[in-house]
């Protein structure tokens, strides 16, 4: 080895920083970094100082101006840097405070009160950083001025940075202030990219930000910022006289209604500190004052928003002051809470931080002498004594603003949106708590299509590895889903809300079609990259989803996605919200349409009747279902409570509140809503008043700039409202447009207006001229082929053009009569066969539906069709309708149910008719394959299995819902596995299906596998009742035999063993048998025939577990009481190996020899071919 020279290290290797140099040196130091924050942070450094001469009284206006040559200027009308000579550093004091760190007026105590420039280095920093530096001091009567690069004084040959430079002489005098101009400073800079990170620019949108909180905190002090980086300048002015309050108002979530009025915390307090006196000894227990102001107020949403400032600087991490806000707030309010009547059950935990801060909205600034903080940044108070500064003061108004008697129903609603915040919190919490299972993997990952059980033992819980994901799939992530707190969601979103422990209710119907409440168990991505078509809805709304998803029928069937057809009955969710103006009790209050009984039922009640169902809740408690939140629309069932009339109108009474009584009083004293009611209806009862607003509303509308304004208006309008609200618009918007053209009187009044436009032959030749000028244009001419083609494309339209033509043949009947000659033609001609098909299938409905059933379906189907029919007529009048309602079933369905008939069947109310025939159904318009693939969701509804849409219609759940949640996971493997048999431990950890396996159960493997830590009672393979799933059996059973011994020794390794047939009989009493080969379906129809029992027929045969609907997937493997599964065991542990080394290993001759030797002992009739 080489010997290293020695090094020698004395006192000329030490370095020693003189004035600006340490800035340009390390800049991250003095200005928190050296990216775009850092080239921000120059700016705020300059505003600051400005705005403490507002802060102190001196100031009423500040100007900042981003110039388009990067500069920045910040103008202020203080009373300008102290111009004379410094007497200890004999240089002007613009020159002290602009290039020595640590000078200024801010440490003696006697320039500033308070004051955000607390290390003195803010203004000399950025000098040190800048190209060029130049201030203007308006003070005495005269203007000075003093240019700087990089901190050094000196004067620049011309504008801009890169003129010519001289070090010079220190401030000079430019000449006398004029008369009316204010004192003041004008500093104007331009940073040197040089020591910023390559990119690092100033972000305008930041110093807007800076200047419109700073503009809030000084009320008294108007801002004017002015950006000419962009195209065209923008120019702004920041001027709020109500301070904190508009802050709070201004920083509200969007949407966000207040549940109380914006308080106010203002006082003032003192606390003690180690400080340094003049001569800059350390002295303790230095007294200090502090100036407290503090704005906030609760909405009915649920963000938190909390803003700290020190002496106008914002601190984005907070600090001591925050602490001591929040901490008194807290306290107070828990305490608060568990003395409030009726608000905390007993042994019911307190509200803490997180449920009194949940929908607030708070500024706290604090203004105090030499504060501390964490950095140069001061993104950190750290002055300790503010704590209780502000304990005191926020713990002393509140619960003043609790006992006032002003104020204390407005506390009260306060204090019952924290508790049921509380009570949120903790179901979240338990939930989360249920999902975190016991196991050595807890905390990672598991595989995305694991879907998980509910249980938290082992014992019960069972884990099913299914052959295969092909039939997992279901509905897109931007596919929403209708929720019972009035609400929709993503399945993207209703995952991401699962995964954190948050769970929805949804809609979902029985075997009748009726609508109920249930819990949307589950949502999960299924399948990534699965092919999808998309379906269209009557009502404008658009479905991806997988084609094998299956859509509820009008009738309670389901169909396959890519099986529907135009015209297809959809099961319909629809939804209104009450008024007591069309006749109903209760007013905003949501309404589902029940499908069986065709009536309106309050959302409310259903969820109430979940409660009840569940134990969630008692009759006994009262007869009143009241809304925690105060939200009628929200009727999630945790979100309701039932209570007595009396309880509930003292909890009203309570909240309405005396304030809210005498705001009333103030309002009618004032001249009140009705007083000025009736003066408008007296003024319009005036012919003259009436004709005058009208000409001026014809004059304005003449007006192109008065016609763009409202345009802009109307636009700027519907852009602000969410999609649902714009939904909701258009869909208002169609039903008036319709309601309106269905009136003749309308029509005849549009085709009037028309004919007298028209009646001028002048007008007319101008109008045909102008026609035929368009259609010589030939795009045009290609634009209308287009459009044609795409109105035939539409049903309905192919729908209205039938109408049409059905219209023509009825004037021109002798073309009908040859039509209706041709088809009995050939319905009655023995070689077509159309008959023969006909009775052949009837026969077989008559033979397999008990008659009651036949009777019954034939009634509803009827029925339904009828409503169908009826429904395009509805816009006509009592007295037409019938007769419409005929001639139309006269047309389609001569022996559908007469009109006298169906309004029988709705006791002869033609209004209860109507709404039935509006609300029977939703139409499929059309079924498209994509050409794109995309990750697909799906969720359980435990008991029901489909759930409704957003878009208004009711979907299944995918197969995997045959399953019970509370129990019972699954696991889906793609094909066969890894042979192990012929690999080592660490192929198996490579293979994605082998690892899979092993990291959900969680128990290790190999040596390392540890019974005791399995996260299931048992495991069961799934695989198809065929030769494939037969080997894929096999190959499970030598991972887990190679691998997890322990669990097949354990007896806790099962086969489920699916079916291959199912077989049906007919008649009253069908019964259902399922068999498991060939030969025992024939034997077992033998015997049933033999019976006198008639067999369903064509037998179904289960090609795989994914052709299984969910209800025979449940009967036959998965429910304990009624599937057949076979327990795995190692009764001769070396037979078992030698066999395994067998089949599965690597020599090929011994197992070849092996199947020679025992072709004879095959049965040939148990095999699936």
């Amino acid at each position: 080895m080489t010997a290293q020279p020695e090094t020698l290290y004395g006192a000329d290797d030490l370095t020693h920083l003189e004035g600006l140099d340490a800035v340009r040196k390390r800049p991250g130091m003095y200005i928190g970094s050296t990216d775009s924050r850092g080239v921000g942070h120059l700016v705020n450094e300059i505003l600051d100082n400005s705005t403490d001469e507002g802060v102190a009284g001196h100031a009423t206006r500040v100007e900042v101006i981003l110039h388009a040559d990067g500069s920045v200027q910040v103008d202020d009308d203080g009373r300008g840097i102290p111009t004379d000579v410094h007497a200890k550093s004999g240089i002007s004091g613009v020159e002290l405070v602009l290039t020595r760190l640590h000078a200024g007026g801010k440490f003696g105590g006697s320039g500033y009160k308070t004051s955000g420039g607390l290390h003195g280095v803010g203004a000399s920093a950025v000098n040190a950083l800048s190209r060029r530096f130049d201030v203007t001091v308006r003070r005495g009567g005269k203007v000075h001025a003093m240019s700087f690069r990089h901190g050094v004084p000196g004067v620049f040959a011309g504008p801009g940075p890169d003129a010519a430079f001289t070090p010079g002489p220190g401030l000079q005098v430019l000449g006398p202030m004029k008369r009316g101009q204010r004192t003041g400073t004008s500093i104007r800079y331009w940073h040197d990219a040089r020591y910023f990170e390559t990119g690092a620019t100033l972000d305008a949108e930041a110093v807007r930000l800076k200047v419109r909180n700073t503009a809030f905190l000084v009320p008294g002090v108007s801002y004017l910022l002015r950006d000419e980086t962009g195209e065209e300048p923008v120019e702004e002015t920041f001027h709020f006289p109500n301070g904190l309050t508009d802050m709070v108002e201004f920083l509200a979530p969007a949407g966000d209604r207040p549940v109380t009025g914006t308080l106010l915390v203002a006082g003032e307090g003192t606390y003690r500190e180690n400080a340094a006196d003049a001569n800059g000894v350390m002295q303790s227990n230095v007294q200090r004052r502090a100036e407290v102001e503090i704005a906030f107020r609760w909405g009915t949403g649920y963000d938190r928003t909390v803003e700290c400032f020190t002496n106008t600087i914002r601190n984005a991490h907070g600090g001591t002051h925050r602490k001591g806000f929040e901490r008194a707030l807290a306290r107070t309010l828990a305490e608060a809470a568990r003395s409030a009547r009726g608000l905390l059950r007993p042994k019911e935990d307190a509200p803490t931080l997180d449920d009194v801060l949940e929908g607030m909205t708070a500024v706290v600034h604090v203004r105090i002498p030499e504060p501390q903080f964490t950095s140069q940044t001061k993104d950190e108070l750290s002055t300790a004594g503010i704590t209780k500064v502000l304990q005191g003061l926020v713990e002393a108004h509140v619960k003043a603003w609790l006992e006032d008697r002003r104020t204390k129903a407005e506390a009260r609603t306060v204090l019952q949106k924290i508790v049921d915040a509380a009570r949120v919190r903790l179901t979240q919490k338990q939930q989360k708590d249920a999902a975190r299972r016991k196991t050595a993997l807890e905390g990672a990952s598991m595989p995305p299509k694991l879907v998980d059980c509910r249980a938290t033992g082992v014992d019960r819980s069972e884990l099913f590895i299914v052959e295969g994901d092909s039939a997992l799939g279901c509905f897109t992530g931007d596919t929403m889903v209708a929720l019972a707190s009035g609400r929709s969601r993503s399945f993207a979103d209703l995952a991401a809300d699962w995964a954190q422990g948050i769970s929805h209710f949804g809609y979902t119907t029985n075997k009748a079609g009726r609508v109920v409440v249930a819990p949307l168990v589950e949502p999960r991505l299924t399948k990534r990259d699965a092919p999808l078509v998309r379906v269209t809805i009557d009502n404008g709304e658009t479905v991806r989803c997988t084609p094998d998803h299956l859509f509820r029928l009008r009738d309670g069937s389901y169909r396959r996605a890519d099986a529907l057809a135009p015209g297809d009955s959809l099961m319909p969710l629809y939804r209104s919200l009450s008024s007591k103006a069309e006749g109903q009790k209760l007013q905003g209050y949501e309404r589902v349409w029940m499908n069986d009984k065709e009536e309106w039922v309050y959302t409310h009640y259903l969820a109430d009747a979940w409660n009840l169902r569940h134990g969630r809740d008692s009759a006994t408690n009262g007869n009143v279902r009241h809304h925690i939140d105060i939200d009628k629309r929200n009727n999630d069932p945790r979100n309701l409570r039932r209570m007595t009339w009396a309880d509930h109108s003292a909890l009203h009474a309570a909240m309405m509140g005396e304030h809210v009584q005498a705001g009333w009083r103030e309002w009618f004293a004032s001249g009140g809503r009705e007083i000025r009611s009736a003066m408008l209806t007296a003024q319009w009862r005036d012919p003259a008043f009436r004709e005058a607003c009208l000409a001026r509303l014809f004059a304005l509308n003449e007006s192109p700039a008065f016609r763009a304004k409202l345009e802009q208006a109307f636009r700027d309008w519907y852009t602000a409202l969410s999609p649902d609200e714009q939904r909701a618009y258009a869909e208002r918007m169609r039903e008036r447009q319709a309601a309106y053209w269905s009136q003749p009187e309308h029509r005849a009044a549009a085709a009037e207006r028309v004919r007298r436009f028209f009646a001028d032959p002048a007008r007319r030749a101008e109008w045909r001229e102008r026609s035929l000028r368009q259609w010589q244009d030939h795009d045009l001419r290609a634009w209308r082929s287009g459009k044609t083609v795409e109105q035939f494309a539409d049903p309905t339209e192919r729908e209205r053009q039938r109408d049409a033509v059905s219209a023509w043949h009825r004037n021109n009947p002798q073309f009908g009569e040859q039509h209706s000659r041709r088809m009995r033609q050939r319905m009655t001609d023995p070689d077509t066969g159309h008959l023969a098909r006909v009775q052949a299938g009837r026969a077989r409905y008559v033979a397999s539906v008990p008659r009651e059933d036949r009777v019954a379906r034939l009634l509803e189907g009827r029925r339904l069709a009828a409503l169908r029919r009826l429904a395009p007529l509805l816009p006509l009048a009592d007295d037409d309708l019938a007769a419409a309602y005929e001639a139309e079933r006269l047309r389609t369905a001569r022996t559908g149910l007469r009109f006298d008939r169906l309004l029988a069947l709705y006791d002869g109310d033609c209004g209860r008719l109507r709404e039935a025939a509006s609300l029977v159904n939703h139409r499929v318009v059309s079924v498209e394959p994509l050409d794109e693939t995309a990750d697909v969701y799906d969720l359980t509804v435990d008991g029901y299995h489909n759930f409704a849409l957003e878009a208004g219609v009711f979907v299944h759940n995918s197969a995997r819902v045959a399953r019970t949640a509370e129990y019972q996971a699954l696991l889906p493997i793609r094909g066969k596995i890894l042979n192990v048999q012929k690999a080592n431990l660490q192929q198996v950890l490579d293979n994605a299906e082998c690892a899979a396996i092993v990291q959900v159960l969680g128990a290790g493997s190999g040596r390392t596998f540890d019974l005791s830590s399995m996260r299931y009672g048992r495991v069961l393979i799934m695989a198809d009742a065929d030769v494939d799933g037969a080997h894929i059996r096999t190959l499970l059973i030598t991972l887990f035999a190679r691998y997890m011994r322990p669990l097949i020794e354990a007896g806790r390794l099962y086969a489920a063993m699916p079916p291959l047939h199912k077989i049906t009989t007919k008649g009253r009493n069908p019964q259902t048998t399922y068999t498991y080969t060939q030969a025992e379906m024939e034997a077992t129809v033998r015997k049933l025939e033999k019976a006198g029992r008639q067999i369903v027929t064509p037998i179904p045969r289960f090609k795989g577990l994914g052709e299984m609907d969910a209800d025979e997937l449940w009967e036959t493997t998965m429910n304990p009481a009624t599937r057949a599964v076979r327990r795995i065991t190692l009764d001769d542990v070396d037979a078992a190996e030698r066999i395994l080394e067998l089949l599965m290993g690597e020599k090929v001759e011994p197992r070849r020899n092996w199947l020679i030797e025992s072709a004879d002992r095959v049965d040939r009739d148990a095999i699936d071919a």
